[in-house]
């Protein structure tokens, strides 16, 4: 029986991907090579490579890695605007070694901090104690059934008849189709997310190499009244698991049910494609933003975010408070 060995790569190819995709519950879009040579080519201090696991040249377990540069220093994120990837293998005890191996990467002198996750609901059942980690909340449709049942059952009856009123009012859901309804999108988007904090707002860039990417693995779904859009939600489907990811609606698409037209709209988009979950990512903590979620069938799941920082950056950030 042959070993396996655990290497770092500067690229895996789709391909090889797609078996260990095909087997976990919640591999996603953050899990593909796509959505990593996207991520490098948007920003200039990104680079990229991967930690596998494999036997005898077959893969078995990946996890794909950003390096941040921050000259001379550097950041590791697993992955960066993206909570929901999480190092994919065919046991639970390669995937304890592949985050080992990050946090021994991560441990070397000129990494500042590192940030990853694990998402699988299971995690109590592999993941060690000792790993410097904690506890994140994500709202999850599970998509049981057909599109049909997940209308009768999982949505709520609020979210039914905002759905209708929006339909009645002449709204209408299509992918976005030209560089210029990305602009206005984007517009949207960096007007609304002013107030979030945190990445926000992403650049423009960013949406612009997703966009020449769209198809059946990442979507533009914009919202539409008279020609003029209300809004748009940018989601990803892969492995077994859609995400929504970022949306931007205007005040009037606020008003006409927009954000639950939308995700309405990718729910039954993520049947089609043979989703076996549709995601709609954490809350922070918000308890208006879970209500919503939950509305819409999405149930309580939990992950793990793993990090480190050197404890000299910590010092420095008390002295600047202080």
């Amino acid at each position: 029986m042959q070993l396996v060995e655990l290497e770092i790569e500067d690229r895996i190819k789709q391909e090889e991907l797609e078996p260990l995709l095909a087997r976990f519950n919640f591999s996603s879009f953050f899990n593909s090579d796509l959505w990593v040579r996207v991520l490098v080519s948007s920003f200039d201090d990104f680079s990229s490579f991967w930690i596998t696991a494999r036997e005898g040249g077959r893969l078995k377990g990946a996890m794909p890695v950003i390096r941040v540069s921050r000259t001379p220093f550097h950041y590791l994120r697993s992955l960066p605007f993206a909570t929901y990837g999480t190092p994919l293998a065919d046991n639970f005890e390669l995937r304890a070694e592949m985050i080992r191996k990050f946090l021994e990467i991560s441990s070397r002198a000129g990494c500042l901090n590192s940030t990853a996750v694990i998402f699988d609901p299971g995690w109590r059942d592999w993941v060690p104690v000792r790993f410097p980690a904690r506890a994140a909340e994500s709202r999850i449709i599970e998509l049981k059934e057909d599109f049909e049942y997940y209308s009768a059952n999982k949505l709520s009856s609020t979210k039914r008849k905002i759905c209708r009123r929006s339909r009645r009012a002449g709204v209408n859901v299509r992918d976005l189709e030209t560089r210029g309804e990305l602009d206005e999108f984007y517009r949207i988007y960096k007007e609304r997310s002013a107030g979030w904090g945190g990445v926000h707002p992403l650049p423009l860039n960013l949406f612009g190499n997703l966009f020449e990417k769209r198809g059946e693995t990442l979507s533009f779904s914009g919202a539409f009244l008279d020609g003029r859009m209300l809004g748009c939600h940018v989601d990803f489907y892969g492995g077994n698991m859609a995400q929504a990811w970022i949306s931007g609606v205007s005040i009037e698409g606020n008003q006409l049910g927009v954000p639950s037209y939308l995700i309405y709209h990718s729910v039954l988009r993520a049947y089609r494609q043979g989703m076996n979950y549709f995601n709609l990512g954490s809350s922070g903590e918000d308890r208006g933003l879970i209500f919503f979620k939950e509305s819409l069938g999405g149930e309580e799941y939990s992950h793990l975010i793993v990090s480190t920082e050197k404890r000299w950056c910590r010092w420095i950030r008390k002295i600047q408070g202080g």
